[in-house]
């Protein structure tokens, strides 16, 4: 039987969806002034592939480990204990996903900030599942809090590392595209 409470669930993601709408309205009404609906279009599905890039590592990785049963994992909440090569795992999905987002999608200030904030969020979630069920003790709230804040700074770094990156690409392409300096 699945015993999960929604009010539970959305008061420990409480924090985490206020920073996120009070960060992002302005910076999507700022895109749409700038840019029209196609750039918030754009900025929205960045925000979205964000969101789902975070929330299926946590979801894939560490809903189980090796000694519950299948029944278990869709019933229950998810385990507490993992082998460490699970964790590292879901860390290593993780930053694969938030680098090739970095690679394929953003290509913005606003974006990069919006799709760290959104990865942030999405991990949260996935982590906030386990929140609605009855055996949680009083401290998940905070392991939210932080898991939101610090999958967001992680995805911020990475993001900015991979844009960096790519801008110094783009550019020794151009400079070589031009030829040879006389």
């Amino acid at each position: 039987m699945l015993n999960f409470n929604l009010v539970d669930f959305i008061l420990n993601l409480l924090f985490p969806l206020l920073v996120t709408f009070f960060v992002s309205f302005p910076l999507l009404a700022a895109t749409k002034s700038r840019g029209g609906t196609a750039a918030l279009r754009r900025v929205k599905k960045v925000c979205a592939v964000a969101f789902l890039c975070a929330l299926a590592p946590p979801a894939m990785w560490l809903s189980w480990n090796p000694t519950t049963s299948p029944m278990e994992t869709l019933t229950q909440m998810a385990p507490g204990e993992y082998p460490d090569w699970q964790i590292a795992a879901c860390v290593v999905t993780l930053c694969l996903a938030c680098g090739s987002l970095g690679v394929r999608l953003i290509n913005s200030n606003t974006e990069l900030v919006l799709s760290s904030l959104m990865a942030g969020l999405g991990f949260a979630v996935a982590f906030t599942l386990g929140t609605g069920f009855p055996e949680v003790t009083s401290q998940d709230g905070i392991g939210q809090l932080l898991c939101f804040i610090g999958v967001g700074a992680g995805a911020f770094v990475i993001n900015l590392g991979v844009w960096v990156v790519r801008s110094y690409i783009w550019k020794w392409r151009q400079q070589r595209s031009r030829g040879p300096a006389r």
